[in-house]
């Protein structure tokens, strides 16, 4: 009977490490999907634009919005107008057509990776946003906007 008292208190010790062990985990979990997010504006004399990099867990994804602020605006609209995003030490784009608005807007890029990624913070004072058009480059520094 007195071997039987020794193990009751023993197993609910057990139990309860077990509930806190597990406590741990979720709130490290948790932790680990903390979603951030930064904008970067910039413009010059013919574009204004805005990348806003969202991070949430292992995942960094940027969109963009370019505004073409400079003249003749018809003149584009039917050009195939080329951007790329310098985003760390990697840079993404694509190709597409201005909108009727003078628009540019999408995806700048998705980057998935596991822990220590140098995508999980956004820790960069700027990015550069680049235009092409008609092989003419246009390139925009882009500050963080704190």
């Amino acid at each position: 009977m007195r071997s039987r008292k020794m193990k009751l208190p023993s197993t609910i010790i057990l139990i309860l490490e077990l509930i806190i062990s597990s406590c741990y985990f979720v709130v490290a979990v948790l932790a680990s999907n903390k979603e951030t997010s930064t904008t970067f504006v910039g413009e010059n004399n013919n574009w204004s634009v805005t990348v806003d990099v969202n991070n949430k867990g292992d995942i960094a994804e940027g969109t963009y919005v370019a505004k073409y602020k400079g003249n003749n605006i018809e003149n584009l609209l039917e050009k195939v107008i080329s951007y790329q995003v310098n985003y760390k030490s990697t840079s993404s784009g694509g190709s597409t057509y201005l909108s009727d608005k003078g628009v540019l807007e999408g995806k700048a890029f998705r980057k998935s990776c596991g822990n220590g990624c140098p995508y999980s913070t956004i820790d960069v004072p700027e990015l550069a946003f680049k235009v092409v058009v008609d092989g003419i480059e246009d390139r925009i520094i882009l500050q963080k906007n704190e």
